[in-house]
């Protein structure tokens, strides 16, 4: 066993049927016009980052309606738990989750060894 790791290598292999969502992390290829506007932005899958066993659940208070003077606009975030450390994740990724697209809004990482994703479904 690794001394070093905080979570037991049983704990990972016990908590495998857990992990029933499938997430490719995505990035953002972005085309522009010679003026240098944004002419279109396209999702690709991230090299290494393909087909990761995941949790999808929801965070209690994260969600809702959010009014304003000017705007009324809905909050729906969801926690995603994968199976594994990614420290080459960032919030500009997007994260394709059994066929439905979400922005990460944040990364969190314990440990060294998992990541956790704060999520919003791309609307």
């Amino acid at each position: 066993m690794n001394r070093t790791s905080a979570i037991h290598p049983k704990m990972l292999i016990a908590l495998a049927r857990f992990f029933t969502d499938v997430c490719t992390i995505m990035q953002a290829n972005v085309t522009r016009t010679g003026s240098g506007a944004t002419s279109s932005i396209n999702w690709t899958p991230v090299d290494g980052l393909i087909d990761i066993p995941a949790c999808l659940g929801k965070p209690k208070g994260k969600s809702g309606e959010v009014r304003q003077a000017d705007m009324t606009y809905e909050i729906d975030t969801s926690t995603l738990l994968l199976a594994g450390y990614f420290p080459q994740i960032i919030d500009y990724n997007r994260a394709l989750i059994n066929d439905t697209q979400y922005d990460i809004v944040n990364v969190f990482r314990y440990a060294g060894e998992l990541t956790t994703l704060e999520v919003e479904i791309v609307r």
